[in-house]
């Protein structure tokens, strides 16, 4: 394997979206947050909260870099609860 390798965003999102797929199949459609917070003292609902109100513009005016900081505490919410 190379040490560091190239990655193309593209091949990232298909294999995030074929992940977040094979959730939604095993778990159904909706994730419910049985606590709060998370190992660096964020809480989840904020995250959550803060993607969900975000427009296209905030996208576009801050870059989908902030906006990921928010996501990878979901998803490793959804990674360390069982049944996925």
């Amino acid at each position: 394997m190379v040490k560091y390798p190239t990655i193309r965003i593209a091949e990232l999102r298909r294999i995030i979206d074929a992940l977040l797929v094979h959730a939604e199949k095993t778990r159904g459609p909706e994730l419910r947050l049985d606590h709060d917070y998370y190992w660096e003292v964020g809480s989840l609902g904020d995250d959550w909260e803060f993607l969900h109100n975000m427009s296209q513009e905030d996208i576009e005016s801050e870059g989908p870099y902030q906006m990921l900081i928010h996501v990878a505490p979901l998803l490793r919410y959804l990674a360390d609860t069982p049944g996925v």
